[in-house]
């Protein structure tokens, strides 16, 4: 299985750097995905590793050696698309053995990569089908099937689910993974879809403008993120601007803008006064019955609701005139419109930033 490192790895078309020096290490057997906004260069930087771009500059390792200058064809990786790439003039066990037979294999060995690919898609019934007689998700598993059969080590998944149904591509996701794990492969996977990552990655990668944020596991870059912008890009958060007003023990209170309410947050690294941005996850916002030690308490008015279900969105104001939303299970809702409530959330789930140059830039998810 190969280990693959990306050292300083930078290409640009014209005056837009589509990757900018970019480092990243890629494990043995390891399922990374690189996630981010479209246009962030996680298709480039695969492009890249697959062969199929000349980077500007810059190193890519496989097992320690330099393979930028290798064709593609002699880096032993296999391919799968978001459009599939079937030819559709081969029915589907030529499409899966093209691979073998254009090495020139012998037939026994053609045979046997072909029958053993398309048994672990659970698609061997249909390999005397033509393209247009299967499904979208059919066709995506023989082009992961068509991947295995070149017996690459290296598996490169662009949008492999994406032109799949919502349903559809949620159940696959699980299988693929477990697929890549059995054959022991090391896998690279381009999404924009966070839930898509979280659910199928060892760690995710999270791009964007041609550079890498932060690598992680799932649960690691959801509860520790470290910028704004990864916060906001994993999870449906309201950001509020505030300063340090008092550092306590073991925690730290926290004044919003405009002689705003109080937030305790369970740091004590930033000093007194010290700028900051806090970020409140909007589903573990809830109405307050019964006041907690453990929970940070804020007044708000409702000004509009969203029913979506097992859950309602409610847009509120702080008492500063901050803008609030929460998601409440629709069976906790206590009030109509423009009445008062009091929100209440973990003060361990609050997460503070420095205040940055600048803070639009950091929340646009571009």
């Amino acid at each position: 299985m190969p280990h693959v490192v990306l050292k300083n790895v930078s290409k640009a078309y014209g005056r837009v750097k589509a990757i900018d020096h970019l480092n990243l290490e890629i494990f043995d057997g390891e399922y990374l995905t690189m996630l981010g906004p479209s246009g962030c260069g996680k298709t480039t930087t695969l492009r890249a590793i697959a062969g199929l771009i000349q980077p500007d500059e810059g190193e890519i390792l496989f097992d320690g050696k330099n393979i930028v200058d290798l064709p593609a064809n002699e880096r032993d990786i296999g391919m799968v698309f978001q459009h599939f790439e079937i030819f559709p003039f081969m029915d589907i066990w030529e499409n899966v053995t093209y691979s073998a037979r254009v090495k020139g294999l012998p037939q026994n060995k053609i045979e046997e990569l072909g029958v053993n690919a398309l048994k672990l898609v659970g698609m061997l019934h249909r390999a005397n089908d033509y393209p247009d007689e299967l499904s979208a998700p059919e066709l995506q598993k023989i082009g992961i099937a068509r991947a295995i059969a070149t017996e690459a080590k290296l598996l490169l998944l662009d949008e492999p689910l994406g032109a799949l149904d919502l349903k559809i591509r949620m159940e696959y996701q699980h299988e693929l993974r477990k697929l890549v794990k059995k054959l022991g492969l090391t896998a690279i996977h381009v999404t924009h879809d966070q839930i898509e990552a979280m659910n199928i990655s060892d760690r995710i990668a999270i791009m964007r403008k041609g550079r890498i944020y932060q690598v992680d596991t799932p649960m690691n870059l959801y509860y520790k993120p470290n910028s704004i912008f990864v916060c906001n890009f994993l999870s449906n958060s309201n950001f509020l601007e505030g300063f340090v007003e008092q550092v306590q023990e073991s925690r730290s209170i926290v004044r919003l803008r405009g002689f705003g309410p109080k937030i305790i947050i369970p740091t004590t690294q930033w000093p007194v006064r010290k700028r900051l941005v806090l970020a409140i996850r909007k589903n573990e916002v809830a109405f307050e019955f019964e006041p907690s030690f453990e929970k940070n308490l804020v007044n708000a008015t409702i000004i509009k609701r969203h029913f979506m279900g097992s859950r309602t969105i409610f847009q509120l104001r702080l008492e500063n005139n901050d803008l609030f939303e929460a998601e409440i299970l629709t069976r906790e809702i206590p009030k109509d419109l423009n009445s008062q409530v009091t929100l209440s959330f973990d003060i361990n789930h609050v997460m503070s930033f420095e205040y940055p140059e600048k803070l639009d830039y950091e929340l646009a998810l571009e």
